[in-house]
């Protein structure tokens, strides 16, 4: 790029002095050399001089008149500057017409190119050519801006560009933007309205609100949930009252109660078939020869035998044993009056009319389901049906109890960690203790082998050295 186009806006105004072709006089470094007051007017011209000589003659018109023609295109100094290599060019070989005639095609698009840049940017505007370049940045993105934006219309408009056969089809740039176009003003068109909302308007949303027996309730949503009802606001009533009839989930709360009576009897019974196993006497874990002696059936029969009777008549398993059942039998206070379980209806079987290891399962009168029970009447549903809030209360209050004594025996303390029942932190202590101690025998016995064995040896040793003379003896007598 030449010098002038680098130069600062004080610097282009200073005079330097021109050689007799015009062109300015470089020094030994090669830069311009300021004229003094001894060089003629017709010798010297400023920087911006030189640059408007040349835009003149590559065609650009400093704009002067905010009201000039379309015709006279604003110009900068970085745009003389870059019009000047060309102009430079196209005077050193048009005269002897080295251009071919695409080099004279391309200059005179060059030039063309460059008149037409920055339209409307006066020279006052940028200090340097860094400022012209942050301004041409700043118009590509707005025409990027530009195109995304109505490349954002096509998109959300896809269904309409179809309807009119605007989508693009290959055509030439041209064509797309004016079937583009077209497609814009369709959108826009009044007659369109049914198919897309032109009169629409921006609301603010607002939380909904509701009066429930005169209690004003509020939600971000239009969803409420009130004592257990659920309520949704699906449009305004405008001050007029609704009339809700509320009733009871009899056969949800039904089930909920039948389906904690099913798992608690599940765990009950399990517990109580384990704590009343048949006793394995004679039954002792098998060493490995004994089990070398008999078939893989009788050894899983063995050992399932042996398992079975784990927790026969264990303590810590009666306890909580007695725990559960106790808590599922004492009686809770609701409103003043104390209710247990037969007061709706549930009860066990006894050990009598019981199967095996059920006998402290919990059965509901008059549930279809269970046919010791079945025929009687189903108390537990009339009492949801007639007094649900009492129902309710006892259920918590039982739950809570059931789960409060599990809990207690399941606390950490020094023999057992939390979440456990048993003292697994004593039986992980004596463990330790166990295989220390039969470390330390086999040990003892290993040592007290090696030293039989050595004996033995030396008592060998000392029997065949007693053959050995035995031997000779008899030798010497018999001869």
């Amino acid at each position: 790029m030449d010098e002038l186009a680098a130069m600062s806006k004080a610097d282009l105004s200073k005079t330097y002095e021109l050689d007799d072709d015009g062109n300015f006089k470089r020094d030994s470094e090669g830069k311009l050399i300021v004229a003094d007051d001894t060089v003629a007017d017709d010798k010297k011209a400023t920087g911006t001089d030189r640059l408007n000589a040349l835009a003149a003659k590559a065609g650009l018109v400093e704009k002067k008149d905010e009201n000039a023609g379309e015709d006279v295109k604003q110009v900068t100094i970085a745009e003389f500057a870059a019009a000047k290599a060309a102009v430079d060019k196209y005077d050193a070989q048009a005269a002897d017409d080295t251009l071919t005639a695409d080099e004279k095609a391309d200059m005179n698009d060059f030039i063309t190119s460059v008149q037409h840049a920055y339209k409307g940017a006066a020279d006052s505007e940028y200090a340097s050519i860094e400022e012209l370049t942050n301004a041409y940045n700043d118009k590509i993105t707005k025409e990027q801006d530009s195109i995304t934006a109505q490349n954002q219309i096509i998109s959300d408009n896809k269904a309409v560009l179809e309807k009119y056969a605007l989508l693009d089809n290959g055509e030439d740039q041209a064509a797309l933007e004016a079937r583009i176009s077209y497609a814009v003003e369709q959108l826009a068109n009044a007659a369109d309205k049914t198919q897309y909302n032109t009169d629409a308007t921006r609301v603010d949303g607002q939380d909904a609100e509701i009066y429930v027996n005169n209690a004003k309730y509020t939600s971000s949503s239009n969803s409420f949930s009130i004592n257990g009802l659920k309520i949704e606001a699906l449009a305004s009533t405008e001050g007029s009252e609704i009339n809700v009839t509320v009733k009871n989930d009899v056969d949800g709360v039904y089930k909920k109660i039948k389906d904690f009576l099913k798992e608690y009897n599940s765990l009950i019974n399990e517990m109580t078939s384990l704590y009343n196993a048949d006793s394995a006497k004679g039954y002792e874990p098998l060493t490995t020869e004994e089990k070398d002696a008999m078939t893989d059936s009788e050894v899983e029969e063995w050992e399932k035998k042996v398992k079975s009777a784990l927790l026969r008549r264990d303590d810590t398993l009666g306890t909580l044993l007695n725990s559960m059942t106790n808590a599922m039998y004492k009686g809770y206070t609701v409103n003043g009056k104390s209710y247990s379980l037969s007061s709706f209806g549930i009860s066990t079987l006894g050990y009598l009319n019981a199967d095996e290891n059920e006998e402290n399962a919990y059965h509901i009168d008059g549930d279809a389901d269970d046919s010791a029970v079945s025929s009687k009447t189903n108390k537990l549903k009339q009492m949801i049906e007639e007094d649900p809030d009492t129902v309710t209360a006892f259920m918590q209050q039982l739950v809570t109890g059931v789960y409060n004594e599990i809990d207690t025996k399941m606390r950490s303390n020094s023999l057992s960690s939390a979440m456990t029942v048993y003292n697994d932190k004593q039986m992980a202590k004596e463990y330790s203790n166990y295989t220390t101690t039969i470390k330390k025998w086999e040990d003892k016995i290993t040592s007290m082998e090696d030293s039989y064995y050595k004996k033995f040896a030396a008592m060998e040793t000392a029997l065949a050295k007693l053959q050995q003379s035995t031997s000779s003896l008899s030798g010497l007598l018999g001869s």
